[in-house]
């Protein structure tokens, strides 16, 4: 096997400036060891699903996955337990960083569902932080991750106050959020959930993050998203 030599990823991680070397060993489903580096970067936003908790290493994180098989640098701004206003924040702070070429990819809601299940207020809210979202981001190519579902329990624990009716309000409002973005994002995609999603099979054991096998799930399908928006390897 032709080792791959490591190079050096530009990653941020709540704010904080990281170099972080990648081994010779590729992601799951990721190119070819001879894959040229390119300097054109994935730039993500969201909750711990984005940082990669509940992946057994950060390798096997659907962000970095998904910067292997797109060919791009991974600029992780996500934060465990955020919700949509936490998210807007660190946008706002951040957008000054973007480039013109940056692909940005959120993934939000989860905990929105979880803290406020089907207040219509919170809801509405959740529309209009995402609306505001989109507008900072003007100029870029966006893809909108919507929520996942949970295990259903007997606690119902792992749902907080939340539970599917609440997740479906979530992933609507964030359609609408994206159908009437018309003067924000350059372009925007909405990565809907795996068909494949098996919340028994694809969660980990705390019943609510993603284990191995979610985070390849959720990072194929935006692989997909980014082929059908022709963002890729060259």
């Amino acid at each position: 096997m032709t080792r791959r030599p490591a190079v050096l990823v530009t990653a941020v991680i709540g704010g904080t400036l990281l170099l972080v070397a990648c081994s010779s060993a590729a992601p799951p489903g990721s190119r070819a060891s001879n894959t040229p580096v390119s300097t054109e970067r994935l730039v993500t936003f969201g909750h711990s699903y984005v940082v990669g908790v509940g992946a057994s290493s950060a390798q096997r994180s659907w962000p970095q996955i998904a910067a292997a098989q797109a060919c791009r640098v991974l600029v992780n701004y996500a934060h465990s337990g955020d919700r949509v206003a936490e998210t807007k924040a660190i946008v706002d702070r951040q957008a000054s960083t973007l480039r013109a070429t940056d692909v940005v990819a959120i993934q939000i809601g989860i905990n929105d569902v979880r803290s406020n299940g089907t207040d219509p207020a919170a809801v509405a809210d959740y529309q209009s932080q995402l609306g505001s979202i989109l507008r900072t981001l003007k100029g870029h190519r966006v893809l909108l991750v919507e929520a996942d579902r949970l295990p259903i329990t007997s606690s119902m624990n792992n749902w907080g106050i939340g539970g599917p009716a609440a997740l479906a309000l979530y992933n609507e409002a964030m359609e609408r959020a994206a159908a009437n973005a018309e003067d924000a994002a350059r372009d925007i995609t909405l990565v809907g959930p795996p068909p494949q999603w098996n919340p028994a099979a694809d969660i980990a054991s705390d019943q609510l993050h993603p284990n191995d096998a979610g985070h390849a799930l959720i990072a194929r399908s935006v692989d997909e998203a980014l082929k059908g928006a022709g963002v890729g390897c060259s």
